[in-house]
C-alpha cells in the first residue's frame, strides 16, 4: 500500500522529487521583484493554475491498472517575511480512479493537499528552513464497492544549515479521524527521521521557484537532491530543456515557452514533469525607489506530470511594479 500512497502523491502533486550531482550551470538566483510590496500581508505574488486529468486513450502505452479523472485547482503565493521567502500552496482536486483491467471507476472524491515552507534566497544560494504539509488524500482500492480509501497525514520537515552541511529532522505523523477504512502512513521509516547531506539541497515546494529564479535558456539543465519525507531518503532530480519550443496560451495571448522536463533517479521513480516556460513576460518595478524595467520574469504558464495538466488561469504580481507593455 505504501508504494500506491508514494505513486499517488506523485502523480496528484508533481513536485516530490529528489543524490549528489553538482549543476551544470553556474547557479545565481535573481528574486526580480526586488523585495518591496505594499500588500498588508507582504505577498508578493499569486498563481492559480486549473488542474484537469487528461483522458488515457485504450492503446496507451503505460498501461496503467488505475489512472485518474477529474479537475480541481492549485495555488502558490509567495510571501516576503523579514530576511525570508514563506511560499504557501493549496491543492484541491475532484474526481474517480478509474481501473483499466475491468473499467471500473471508483465512488468520486475531493482531496487537498495544504502547505507552507520557508527559505531563505540570495544570489549564490537557495536554503530551504522548514516545510509543513497536510494532506487528505484518496488512494485507489481494489476491494470494497467505493474503490478508494482515505489516508489523512501531515509531515513537518525542519533544515539546519551547520558549516557546509544540511541537518534534515522530519517526522511523518497520521492524524486523529473517524475512519475505520483509513489508511495509516506513518511508519518506521518516516515517522522519526534524522540525517544529513552536504550536497545541494530544494525543498519539494520550492522547486519551481528555484528554477524560475534562474537564467533560462535553450541550454538551460540543473541537478540538486530533494528530501523524499515518505520513505526518509534523498533522491536526485536532474532538469534539462528541450530543443524545441512549445507554444501556450495565458491571458488571451500565445507565448513561446521553453520546455524544461525533470526526472528523478532511484527509489519512486515515475514519469517526467514537464515544465512550460514563457521565453518573454517582462515587467517593470520599483526595487528600493530605483525603476527597473522590461525584466523576465520567467512565468510558468503550465506545467504536467502524468495526465494532470496544471494551466496558469490567474497571476497576480503585488510587488511595487506593472506588467510592461511591449
Amino acid at each position: 500500500m505504501k508504494k500506491i500512497v508514494a505513486l499517488i502523491i506523485f502523480i496528484i502533486f508533481t513536485v516530490t522529487f529528489a543524490g549528489c550531482s553538482a549543476p551544470q550551470n553556474k547557479i545565481s538566483y535573481s528574486y526580480r521583484f526586488g523585495y518591496e510590496t505594499d500588500h498588508e500581508d507582504k505577498l508578493l505574488e499569486s498563481f492559480i493554475y486549473n488542474v484537469k486529468a487528461q483522458q488515457l486513450s485504450a492503446d496507451n502505452t503505460l498501461n496503467p491498472p488505475f489512472y485518474i479523472k477529474g479537475e480541481g485547482t492549485y495555488t502558490v503565493n509567495i510571501y516576503k517575511q523579514k530576511s525570508d521567502f514563506k511560499i504557501v500552496t493549496d491543492f484541491s482536486f475532484t474526481g474517480r480512479y478509474h481501473f483499466t483491467a475491468d473499467d471500473s471507476e471508483s465512488e468520486e472524491f475531493t482531496d487537498t493537499i495544504h502547505s507552507e515552507s520557508l527559505a531563505t534566497i540570495g544570489f549564490d544560494y537557495f536554503t530551504p528552513i522548514s516545510a509543513q504539509k497536510s494532506f487528505d488524500s484518496s488512494l485507489p482500492s481494489f476491494e470494497g464497492e467505493k474503490k478508494s480509501k482515505k489516508a489523512y497525514y501531515s509531515y513537518n520537515i525542519g533544515y539546519q544549515q551547520i558549516n557546509n552541511d544540511i541537518k534534515i529532522t522530519s517526522a511523518v505523523k497520521d492524524d486523529e479521524m473517524d475512519d475505520k477504512d483509513k489508511v495509516l502512513i506513518a511508519d518506521e521509516t518516516n515517522a522519526d527521521v534524522t540525517l544529513t547531506t552536504g550536497s545541494r539541497l530544494i525543498d519539494n515546494e520550492h522547486i519551481f521557484l528555484a528554477v524560475r529564479l534562474q537564467n533560462i535558456d535553450s541550454k538551460f539543465t540543473d541537478s540538486f537532491n530533494v528530501f523524499d519525507s515518505l520513505y526518509g531518503i534523498m533522491q536526485k532530480m536532474s532538469i534539462t530543456t528541450k530543443e524545441n519550443f512549445e507554444e501556450k496560451e495565458f491571458d488571451g495571448k500565445k507565448y513561446e515557452c521553453y520546455a524544461l522536463a525533470a526526472s528523478i533517479s532511484g527509489k519512486n521513480k515515475g514519469s517526467d514533469t514537464l515544465m512550460y516556460i514563457a521565453q518573454s513576460y517582462y515587467y517593470d518595478y520599483l526595487n528600493k525607489g530605483i525603476l527597473e524595467d522590461n525584466i523576465n520574469i520567467n512565468l510558468l504558464i503550465e506545467f504536467k506530470h502524468g495526465n494532470l495538466i496544471y494551466t496558469l488561469s490567474e497571476y497576480n504580481n503585488y510587488a511595487k511594479g506593472q506588467k510592461h507593455q511591449d
